[in-house]
């Protein structure tokens, strides 16, 4: 059976996320507020950044794209049920649209080519690196690849 946010239909994809008839994302806290999912989200979050700093090795697969999914999950794994999982529908923020859905792993591999084509940014200067990395996390934010947690 399909998870609700992954239906194959946009609109029901879109409904999917959120608990039903409300505006607060489906969540593993029992949350029924922003400010509640908020709150759990920093407190969580939090607790979970501290293991892969224990043990680098429990994130996996050291791929662009597979590495940031096992961030994700590593990190909101307590919170949502997709944490780790591409997101199903089209987002944007104020008046910035992200990538569609089907396009996430696009920009990505372009982000992952030059990081590599660069020796991993070890051969960047360094007045020139953190217009290397901006420029790199610009490609990131644009595929916008989580439903939600895209900014930790």
């Amino acid at each position: 059976m399909p998870h609700p946010w992954d239906t194959g239909d946009h609109e029901r994809n879109w409904q999917g996320y959120f608990i039903p008839a409300m505006s607060v994302l489906r969540n593993r806290v029992g949350a029924r507020t922003h400010a509640e999912l908020r709150d759990a989200e920093n407190d969580l979050v939090e607790a979970r950044v501290i293991e892969p700093r224990a043990d680098p090795n429990l994130l996996g697969d050291r791929t662009v794209l597979a590495y940031l999914r096992a961030i994700h999950r590593q990190l909101f794994q307590d919170i949502y049920v997709w944490a780790g999982d591409l997101r199903t529908v089209g987002i944007e923020k104020e008046d910035e649209s992200f990538c569609a859905p089907g396009g996430i792993s696009r920009p990505m591999e372009h982000v992952a080519a030059e990081i590599y084509q660069l020796d991993r940014l070890r051969e960047v200067g360094e007045g020139d690196l953190a217009g290397q990395v901006a420029y790199r996390y610009d490609y990131v934010n644009y595929a916008h690849p989580f439903r939600e947690g895209n900014g930790r």
